[in-house]
């Protein structure tokens, strides 16, 4: 999977409609027609942009993780906040790309479980490999500056984050229900992505050793 030409708004429309079948019935029950359909495009379209469905799955992946990469990058070598601050803006960004973005997450999780395509495999480690040579940078700066006083294993790290996130967003329908929450759902997901925010930063808080000055 290499570099793409930066999708044009046909294709990014047509990605979208995508995403959302995709995290709705799954990858391989979603079929093309029902794409071009919800797309209100023809079959021949999708094939003309992306070739096939897998290719089409590929091309999703690569624009929507392209964007979030960029983005860590940009928050970690910002020069005008310290480490912790970094992993604070990261944590709220993340969390709000996740609540944003629910479907493209719900896909994630299902293709890191259930896909035996090693293209997308491979586009998905690399992808996350990027994430914790990002992350191993942040805290060894932090330690240098004395900002954190703790160097806990990056991919540990990255578990605790990645994986109470995801996880959480998984079980939202059944923590709603527990709570017996009538919320509409725009309503539910401020209050409960707020409060995942600060329920990561106490833990990553903890972990990296920062402590209010």
């Amino acid at each position: 999977m290499n570099g793409m030409a930066k999708t044009s708004s046909k294709q990014e429309m047509i990605l979208a409609k995508a995403e959302r079948l995709i995290a709705q019935k799954g990858f391989s029950a979603t079929s093309v027609r029902e794409i071009a359909k919800e797309a209100g495009v023809n079959i021949a379209m999708i094939s003309y942009y992306f070739g096939s469905k897998e290719k089409l799955l590929e091309s999703l992946l690569q624009t929507r993780m392209a964007e979030k990469q960029e983005y860590v990058r940009q928050i970690v070598n910002r020069t005008e906040m310290n480490e912790w601050q970094k992993f604070e803006k990261l944590i709220d960004e993340y969390i709000e790309n996740v609540k944003n973005n629910q479907s493209f997450f719900h896909i994630m999780l299902s293709l890191q479980v259930n896909t035996k395509n090693k293209r997308i495999l491979s586009f998905i480690r690399n992808f996350r490999f990027i994430y914790l040579d990002l992350f191993e940078t942040l805290l060894r700066s932090g330690i240098r500056h004395k900002v954190f006083t703790r160097h806990p294993d990056v991919t540990l790290l990255q578990s605790t984050l990645t994986g109470t996130i995801f996880y959480a967003l998984k079980s939202k329908p059944i923590y709603k229900q527990y709570k017996m929450n009538n919320q509409p759902e725009p309503e539910y997901d401020e209050w409960y992505f707020g409060e995942m925010k600060k329920h990561l930063k106490s833990i990553m808080k903890d972990l990296v050793g920062y402590e209010t000055k």
